[in-house]
């Protein structure tokens, strides 16, 4: 498939790293269900303002009109080619293909079966320049293993100093930090890699005192070597990442060196192809953890990884190319740069119409007692959710006997009874033997609620679950919950097998959407996913209890 997709589509983009690493993921998507019958197909997502996933900001207005015209481009090119095409062929299993955009506008493919082959050829090449190399200057096992080591602290340090720092500044905005790749962000993580451009010329400052340009060049390859082997055997389809830049430099270098090139900016000239392979490959990736995980901290450290990997791939480009002393000419405006990116990102990260900030309010009824409560997920309460749960310092505590049995920590408070029509269950048949419970029984939402939700006790595990004469296989030591959509007023036949001790207790709700109030958020406040609801809990216990 993805070698038509690559000759059919105009502007193919994609990467068969973000298919392996979704295949690593606990999260489905739209495309999993297509995966046990191995039917094959594509998966297509733009993720720019993640902020308005799923929010009151999800609108036709707010769509990126390239992106659109890009999705546009792909149905029509692919629905021509595809159509023309016996698509049972595309069952036979031929293998994997590593895949990534080239410049943005061309795709290559090659099939996994070379990743080891190249991996091979690479190893081979990079030690038959160190062989050249030794052969013409004398190494010491001792000073490259030193080398070596220099190259790992240079790969460890950028990533750490600029999590640490990342962490220092969600720490301070914390409460007012932005979700999705908005300018501030932006701001702030250009702020972080010039943190990390800044320690890396630094430390190879400092390093290149005690070590030759050459040790230190062919240390960096042998760690990316390392990486790109466990790469192509834990992880082939994302292994293009290191191999071509460690491919391109390692011939750069060879040819250095059988052309007898001692001087450092021979080495420079050498490493030119394969460091800009590096910054083709490594930017565009570091830009899609920031759109798709948002400024967080795997997000900085990864970004981190990726620079200090170019740092000892392209070796030769710092220690030559920054003039000496480089603290007054390099590193030191680089601090500065990144300071006032900081404080531009800081400045700029606060809540707004355009940039709203997401809270959550539910209301619940719990129909055993007739007392209701408003609570709400967040760390803390806003100018919104303050309305309804007063109070000078509320802490967050678990109200079961309001949120379907759910022990999460919430913030709460006390709320007007309404009247509500709870969701009724009715017992047809209720069996037990040993441990095991059999019960059919009729669940159904007097307001039709747009889902009902069914939560057991933790020591109660589901067995089976079958739904109007449908079978359903629960996870292994499952307690629910079991969500019920769009029962209608008959409402849904349930046949369950439980096991648990012999009194059966479980928490029923119905969710419908909106609140029972008039206030309204200001601009600068939205609702979150999940937010915005009115439920009604009643719990049934089963059993020796009975009810």
């Amino acid at each position: 498939m993805v070698d038509e997709t690559a000759r059919a589509a105009a502007y193919p983009t994609g990467s068969s790293l973000a298919y392996a690493l979704y295949k690593l993921l606990p999260n489905d998507t739209d495309f999993t269900l297509f995966r046990p019958v191995r039917t094959p197909g594509l998966n297509f997502a733009f993720g720019g303002r993640l902020e308005a996933y799923h929010s009151g900001l999800d609108t036709a207005d707010n769509l990126d009109t390239a992106s659109l015209q890009h999705h546009g481009s792909y149905a029509l090119s692919l629905a021509r080619r595809f159509g023309q095409m016996d698509l049972s062929t595309f069952k036979q299993q031929g293998g994997d293909d590593v895949f990534f955009d080239w410049l943005g506008s061309n795709l290559i493919v090659y099939s996994a079966r070379w990743v080891v082959i190249g991996e091979v050829a690479a190893t081979i090449l990079l030690l038959l320049a160190v062989v050249l190399s030794a052969r013409r200057v004398e190494m010491r096992i001792r000073s490259f293993a030193a080398a070596v080591g220099v190259c790992l602290v240079v790969l460890l340090i950028i990533p750490v100093t600029m999590t640490a720092a990342g962490w220092l500044i969600l720490r301070l905005l914390d409460g007012r930090m932005l979700l999705g790749d908005t300018p501030s962000n932006s701001l702030l993580l250009i702020g972080l890699t010039l943190l990390g451009a800044a320690v890396g010329c630094g430390l190879v400052a400092q390093f290149r005192r005690r070590f030759h340009l050459r040790d230190l060049t062919l240390a960096g390859l042998a760690v990316v070597l390392t990486l790109s082997w466990i790469a192509a055997l834990l992880l082939p389809a994302g292994s293009y990442v290191l191999f071509w830049p460690l491919l391109l430099t390692t011939i750069g270098l060879l040819v250095v060196e059988l052309f007898r090139a001692e001087s450092s900016h021979a080495q420079l000239l050498g490493t030119v192809a394969g460091a800009g392979t590096a910054i083709l490959l490594f930017a565009p990736l570091g830009y899609i953890f920031f759109v798709f995980l948002t400024l967080t901290l795997p997000t900085i450290a990864a970004v981190g990884l990726l620079l200090g990997l170019f740092f000892i791939i392209g070796m030769p480009l710092v220690y030559v190319g920054a003039p000496q002393p480089p603290w007054r000419t390099i590193v030191l405006p680089l601090l500065a740069a990144a300071g006032i990116f900081f404080a531009l990102g800081i400045q700029q990260s606060r809540w707004s119409a355009q940039h709203p900030r997401p809270d959550t309010l539910v209301y619940s009824l719990n129909a055993d007692d007739r007392t209701a409560v408003w609570a709400s997920f967040d760390k803390s309460l806003d100018g919104y959710t303050a309305q309804f749960i007063r109070g000078k310092t509320p802490k967050p505590q678990p109200i079961p006997n309001y949120l379907t049995g759910l022990a999460r920590p919430v913030l709460s408070g006390p709320a007007p009874v309404i009247d509500l029509n709870a969701p009724i269950v009715e017992i047809k048949r209720d069996e037990q033997e040993g441990d095991f419970h059999k019960i059919h029984m009729n669940v159904r939402s007097q307001r039709d609620a747009y889902v009902t939700a069914i939560r057991f006790d933790p020591s109660v595990k589901l067995v089976s679950v079958k739904v109007s004469g449908r079978s359903l296989s629960p996870r292994p030591n499952s307690a629910g919950p079991i969500y019920l959509c769009a029962m209608g007023a008959q409402g849904a036949d349930m046949e369950l097998t439980l096991h648990g001790p012999s009194g059966v207790s479980f928490w029923v709700s119905d969710r419908s959407v909106g609140l029972p109030t008039t206030l309204r958020r200001t601009p600068d406040f939205i609702d979150a996913p999940g937010s915005d609801e009115t439920l009604a809990c009643r719990k049934y216990v089963l059993g020796k209890a009975g009810k």
